[in-house]
């Protein structure tokens, strides 16, 4: 038996009958397409007899229903098994949308592949795995298994999709949309009808997204509104997320049984993607996740903020401090954003200068102006990349030293105090005790992203060297990690671009300051 499970657009259809047709098996296969109607077993065991009949090689075979006004299902299903103990030809059995089948049927359809002769073949197409022994199959080998994987397109798949479409488009606009879709069949499909007569396609590959017309409608209509209320709830609050587990999702919907959702959503083949082998983290693709977010801001645009808050403050607990300052900073809760970000750097976040960095640019560029914390992060900030002028040059309250006095983190910003007047900072201007040469050779590789055992080795020293000139270094500066020690050592004069090391050849991360 071969099993074809993906989301609804993966191409499931396309492929089957491109099979049959490149194949040559259009007489040899019988097709049963499960609608509204074949939902019901018996008008599924009668379709299946027709199928069966148009068949070469069981044409002769099946023999067509009496005109008794009420066939059972369960009796249709064990006379094909009669009739197909003489078969002697290789056939198939394709049964497509069959995750559309009641509980029965799909008893029924397990009991004739398990009694089936070698000779019937099936082909199940469904948007998830079916309860009908796949199990058993798997372990005995007769079973092939095609994934949501396997139907994504590569980028030469989207180039012919989109000159069959009649369209050219540069490679960069192609790979943004492979990327943007995640290679999904449908979305490179709606993009190719969308896209024509499109004067800017790179353009357009840049703003392609789930939120787009067509395919919002498509997923809409195909995922979303296929979902009971509490599902439906589920995923439009936690589309606010990159990643979602179970505790989150139940502290955003205010519901329990969050990740069993989640996995049956998984396990649906919903667009929702397991990210570890104990299936308790997901994230959403791409495409489902900013339509999830459209239909969230045009339902309840009210929560969208809350919803932001609550998660940062579960990331904030949970000491993921990048997540946090971006949840708040999405709520535009920007008071928020920047305590958090003070509280774990320098801290947590010490040798994360780039995020740090990437944070401070999420701000409004006029919110340190109001904002002694923010402001003081900005300066530290620049004093961390070597920005002595600049540090100092940044606008802040006209009280921001009385309000960095009074800052939770106002310790471990001594070096900015510093920076900003040498003469109003809580601390002396100069180390407690003179920094020896060797404690400045190593001071000077401390900005870079250089480990120990690699600074020794530039300097000719061991590791336990470096390690004893670090700890003095923490001790003479006042500071308690590396990143904090670079800023009050330029704060102090003690560093400063000219000071910058060379790294010997070969050494690729010794250069920037």
């Amino acid at each position: 038996m071969t099993v074809v499970a993906a989301p609804p657009g993966s191409g499931k259809t396309v492929l089957l009958r491109s099979w049959i047709s490149r194949a040559g098996l259009a007489d040899r296969v019988g097709w049963v397409a499960v609608g509204r109607e074949e939902r019901d077993p018996q008008r599924f065991w009668v379709s299946v007899l027709q199928a069966l009949r148009e068949t070469a090689p069981f044409s002769g075979l099946v023999q067509a229903l009496s005109a008794a006004p009420d066939p059972d299902a369960r009796m249709i299903a064990e006379r094909l098994l009669s009739d197909l103990e003489l078969l002697r030809e290789r056939a198939w059995l394709v049964v497509d949308d069959a995750h559309l089948l009641d509980a029965q049927a799909l008893r029924q359809l397990e009991l004739l592949i398990m009694r089936a002769p070698p000779e019937l073949r099936f082909v199940l197409a469904s948007r998830h795995d079916l309860r009908v022994g796949l199990h058993r199959l798997r372990l005995e080998g007769e079973l092939e298994e095609i994934r949501a994987a396997d139907l994504r397109f590569t980028l030469a798949e989207a180039r012919e999709l989109f000159e069959g479409a009649g369209l050219e488009l540069p490679e960069s606009a192609l790979v943004s949309l492979v990327m943007r879709t995640e290679g999904w069949a449908a979305g490179l499909r709606l993009a190719a009808l969308s896209l024509t007569g499109y004067p800017d396609p790179e353009q357009f590959a840049a703003e392609f997204s789930g939120s787009e017309r067509t395919v919002a409608e498509y997923l809409i209509a195909e995922v979303l509104d296929r979902q009971d209320e509490e599902v439906r709830r589920l995923l439009l609050r936690t589309s606010i997320l990159e990643v979602v587990n179970g505790q989150l999702a139940e502290l955003l919907t205010g519901d329990k049984g969050g990740e069993r959702i989640l996995q049956d959503l998984e396990q649906a083949n919903a667009f929702v993607v397991s990210l570890n082998p104990a299936r308790s983290f997901f994230r959403y693709h791409q495409m489902f996740a900013d339509m999830l977010q459209l239909e969230l801001r045009r339902t309840a645009p009210e929560q969208v903020a809350e919803l932001h808050r609550a998660a940062s403050g579960w990331f904030a607990n949970q000491r993921r401090p990048v997540e946090a300052v971006r949840h708040a900073q999405s709520a535009e809760d920007w008071a928020l954003a920047a305590r958090l970000l003070a509280d774990h750097w320098p801290g947590h976040l010490d040798g994360q200068e780039a995020t740090v960095h990437d944070l401070l640019a999420g701000f409004p560029p006029d919110a340190h102006e109001t904002d002694a914390e923010l402001a003081a992060l900005l300066a530290a900030d620049e004093l961390a990349h070597g920005s002595l002028d600049t540090a100092r040059a940044i606008p802040g309250p006209s009280d921001i030293r009385a309000e960095i006095g009074g800052c939770q983190n106002v310790n471990r910003l001594h070096g900015l105090a510093v920076a900003k007047d040498p003469a109003s900072a809580a601390s002396p201007s100069t180390p407690v005790e003179p920094v020896t040469a060797g404690e400045l050779r190593v001071l000077r590789y401390l900005p870079t992203s250089l480990t120990v055992p690699e600074i020794a080795s530039e300097l000719s020293v061991s590791p336990n060297t470096v390690k004893t000139h670090m700890r003095n270094l923490y001790v003479k500066l006042g500071s308690h990690r590396r990143t904090e020690t670079v800023i009050r050592a330029r704060g102090l004069g003690l560093i400063t671009p000219d000071s910058q090391p060379v790294a010997r050849p070969g050494r690729s991360g010794a250069a920037t300051t």
